[in-house]
């Protein structure tokens, strides 16, 4: 079965259709963190896990759709999927844009399997 965050209708829908049946392309969909702990670097530290998990378990890309904040204040239910900036940090680069502050990223971890 194809994973509900690749389905066509999705902000995260892979921009390669054989993507999306591919279980080696993986993504992440969003980031929890309590109300409390927020903007202390936490966001960050669980998209270094993921990758790494990724890296580990032999993902070849790793997709993500997170949100472009552009230095305003945003509501925590607005940053869930994170924020694009840590993304483009760490080497994700946009595939496609579906929405105006929601770039669908993409990290090559290694060749095809």
């Amino acid at each position: 079965a194809v994973p509900e965050w690749n389905a066509a209708r999705r902000l995260t829908a892979p921009t390669e259709p054989a993507d999306a049946a591919d279980p080696h392309v993986w993504g992440i969909s969003c980031f929890v963190v309590r109300s409390g702990k927020r903007r202390r670097g936490h966001g960050a530290a669980l998209l270094d896990a993921a990758i790494a998990w990724a890296r580990e378990q032999g993902a070849r890309q790793l997709d993500a759709c997170p949100v472009e904040a552009d230095g305003t204040r945003k509501a925590a239910g607005a940053l869930y999927h994170g924020v694009a900036a840590q993304f483009f940090a760490r080497g994700f680069v946009e595939v496609a844009r579906r929405k105006a502050d929601r770039p669908v990223v993409s990290l090559h971890l290694r060749g095809a399997p």
